[in-house]
C-alpha cells in the first residue's frame, strides 16, 4: 500500500513562485531583486539535499534554517490589484512560529506567516498577515518576496501562491476532501464485504 498524494486547490490564475534564492541576513530586511537564477551545477547543498524528515512528495523544497535562514522570490505579475500571498511549506520539528515575509510590489508590505507544525507528508498552507489584513495592493508589475525564518527554526519552503483577490477562498489553506469509497467498495465489496 503506498500513501495518496494530498490535493492542494491552486486557482488558475494564481501564480505560483516555486525558485527561491536562498540567502542568510542578520537582520529583517525588505524585499530586493534576486540575484540571477542558478545554473543545475550551481545548486546549493541546503535546496535540495536535506528534505522534511516526513515528506511523502518528490519536489524540491527550499530548506530554512540557521545557516540559510532566508528565501527570495521574484516575479511579475499580469495585472496590477489586489493579492493573497500563500506559503506552502513542511515544518514538522517546532511548535507553530511566525515566518517574516517581506513584499514588494510597488508598496513595501511586512508581515507574517505561522508556520505551524505540519508532519504532513504534503505539506500544509499558511496565509501571509500585514497589517491585520491577507488582501494586500500590489502597484508594480515586479514584485520580490522574501520569506526569512527566525533563530534557531527550520522550515522548507515547497512555493509562495501569488492568488488575486477576486479568485481567493480560505478554501486553498486546507487540502481538499478524497473521496475512495467507490475504490473500497469496489475493491473489497465483493463477496459481500467477506474479509477471511
Amino acid at each position: 500500500s503506498s500513501c495518496i498524494p494530498s490535493r492542494f486547490q491552486t486557482p488558475s490564475d494564481s501564480l505560483v513562485l516555486k525558485e527561491g534564492q536562498g540567502s542568510s541576513v542578520q537582520e529583517p530586511v525588505l524585499a530586493s531583486p534576486a540575484d540571477p537564477p542558478l545554473g543545475p551545477a550551481d545548486t546549493p547543498h541546503w535546496a535540495s539535499v536535506d528534505n522534511p524528515p516526513t515528506a511523502a512528495d518528490n519536489v524540491d523544497h527550499v530548506r530554512l534554517d540557521t545557516a540559510q535562514n532566508a528565501a527570495v522570490y521574484s516575479a511579475r505579475v499580469h495585472t496590477l490589484g489586489r493579492y493573497v500571498f500563500i506559503l506552502h511549506y513542511h515544518q514538522p520539528l517546532h511548535p507553530t512560529y511566525p515566518v517574516q515575509v517581506f513584499i514588494n510590489g510597488g508598496r513595501i508590505w511586512q508581515g507574517h506567516a505561522n508556520a505551524s507544525f505540519c508532519p504532513h507528508g504534503y505539506g500544509c498552507r499558511s496565509v501571509l498577515i500585514s497589517e491585520n489584513q491577507i488582501i494586500l495592493d500590489v502597484t508594480d508589475n515586479e514584485i520580490f518576496l522574501t520569506v526569512q525564518v527566525p533563530d534557531r527554526k527550520t522550515l522548507w519552503l515547497d512555493y509562495v501562491l501569488v492568488v488575486p483577490e477576486g479568485s481567493y477562498s480560505s478554501s486553498y489553506l486546507s487540502e481538499q476532501p478524497l473521496d475512495k469509497s467507490y475504490d473500497f467498495i469496489s475493491n473489497c465489496g465483493q463477496n459481500s464485504f467477506y474479509v477471511k
